[in-house]
């Protein structure tokens, strides 16, 4: 048995606590909670000056790009950074070395749990012994017009997910880069397995104009590089062509929603009962220079997470630094960020009775933050992170 104390715990599903001391085993699982400890600084406990919050989920990341840091240049929109991954892709191959250090700072930035999208098997030795639980998210790419099905490339992707030894599901890469049929396939295949998906949405607004017109920044580099001969455009949002393809029994993710309007949110929830929305400023920035418009999302009652997206579209793959960046730019008071980064994340991969609270019979990691403002209870520039547990 192991005691750790702190002056504050906040334990995301329930008041915080001041001087308590958490019991865990030597399995990380949480025995006991005691709060108001008169014994706090005794000699069996482990004592620290800060904040404990359960460890952080981070919903959305590319493991396998982690050797591309710092080798595409930000600011260039989201057409131009996929033109950087396909010729990075072509011309320099994945180091297994820079995916392993990504692995370990993540658990030393406090990370307990990653849902990873996928589409090689490279990552696949290096999270089987990780510390960090992963959810691999098998993404599935179809370039209309090419010879494969839908059938074949979803049956490629099975294969795929077959070879993992843990959690994983098949899930679509984006609405402009997955045709109608395949779309259905991993839909269903989501519905009877209750497994979650995510999808990259609405991350510029060149996506509006493909799908709306037919026409747009992204609309010519699929039109050029991947040829969709047969490619209509649907009239309507990415968002509204692709929703109605899931029915709301399993958690779908929605990626980035940088450009998304309250019409596309209240149609989502209208649409969906299982929505969680999972923003990225720090990728977001560094792609689009821009953030999606949070205050929508909270007035209007949306389960959000976090995500960090990969080290070829960020600086870092900190949860806590996803937290600053909202904290800098809206005004969000950092319990509710908090659980943003933890309980909420947990919830939308199926793992919050591990994950996500500090609550006894739960591992849900035991993460120090130092250097907060106490009495407003903010992230300061200052604040760091301690891995306890």
């Amino acid at each position: 048995m192991k005691k750790i104390g702190a002056e504050l715990i906040l334990p995301v599903e329930g008041e915080p606590i001041r001087n308590g001391v958490i019991v865990i085993n030597g399995k990380s699982e949480i025995i006991d909670i005691q709060r108001e400890s008169k014994n706090i600084k005794s000699s069996d406990v482990q004592y620290y000056e800060g904040v404990i919050v359960p460890g952080f989920v981070n919903t959305h990341n590319h493991l396998e790009y982690s050797y591309v840091k710092g080798l595409i240049e930000p600011g260039q929109g989201l057409p131009g950074f996929i033109r950087s991954i396909v010729k990075i892709k072509q011309n320099i191959p994945a180091d297994k070395a820079a995916i392993e250090r990504a692995d370990k700072e993540m658990y030393e930035l406090g990370t307990v749990a990653v849902g990873d999208q996928t589409n090689t098997l490279i990552t696949k030795e290096i999270k089987s012994r990780s510390k960090i639980y992963y959810h691999s998210f098998i993404e599935v790419y179809e370039a209309i017009g090419e010879i494969n099905s839908a059938e074949t490339d979803f049956q490629h992707a099975k294969t795929y997910l077959a070879s993992y030894d843990y959690q994983g599901s098949i899930t679509p890469h984006a609405p402009y880069s997955v045709g109608p049929e395949l779309l259905k396939l991993i839909a269903e295949e989501a519905f009877i397995k209750r497994t979650p998906v995510s999808i990259h949405n609405q991350e510029t607004e060149s996506e509006l104009d493909m799908f709306m017109y037919g026409k747009g920044e992204l609309f010519e580099f699929f039109r050029n590089m991947l040829k969709p001969q047969s490619w209509i455009p649907s009239g309507t949002s990415s968002l509204e062509w692709y929703l109605p393809f899931f029915r709301g029994s399993h958690n779908l993710l929605l990626i980035h929603n940088t450009y998304t309007q309250p019409k596309d949110i209240m149609f989502a929830m209208n649409m969906h009962t299982r929505l969680f929305w999972s923003m990225c400023p720090g990728s977001n920035l560094y792609i689009e220079n821009r953030l999606p418009h949070i205050p929508w999302f909270q007035k209007m009652g949306c389960t959000i997470c976090l995500g960090t997206d990969s080290y070829a579209s960020n600086t870092s793959l900190s949860i806590l630094r996803e937290m600053q960046i909202l904290q800098e730019n809206f005004e969000i008071e950092f319990k509710e960020l908090l659980q943003w980064a933890t309980i909420n994340g947990a919830r939308a991969l199926d793992i919050d009775h591990i994950f996500g609270s500090i609550k006894p019979g739960k591992r849900p990691g035991l993460v120090l933050l130092r250097g907060m403002d106490l009495d407003q209870l903010i992230i300061t520039p200052e604040t760091d992170i301690i891995r306890l547990a």
